[in-house]
């Protein structure tokens, strides 16, 4: 099995689905959240479909990556949908 988001080249600086922030507020993004897919499948993924969602507002407004902790506390998850 091959995490879909590789097969797929998603950017590194894209492919993560969960922010750490230490006590002293440094940041730290991870993909902790896989899908994965058989080889036998790989012709099935479209690479243009696959990503990692980011939150949006009620207006339909993708919100900014978190860079503060009070920041992230405002979302609806601690978690990004994969």
């Amino acid at each position: 099995l091959k995490d879909c988001a590789y097969l797929a080249k998603v950017p590194d600086e894209e492919r993560f689905s969960y922010i750490y922030f230490t006590r002293g507020g440094q940041r730290y993004v991870q993909q902790i959240d896989y899908i994965f897919l058989s080889e036998r499948f790989r012709s099935l993924l479209v690479a243009e479909e696959t990503y990692f969602p980011r939150y949006k507002n009620l207006a339909g407004v993708t919100l900014p990556v978190p860079q503060k902790l009070e920041q992230k506390n405002l979302l609806p998850s601690d978690h990004y949908p994969v």
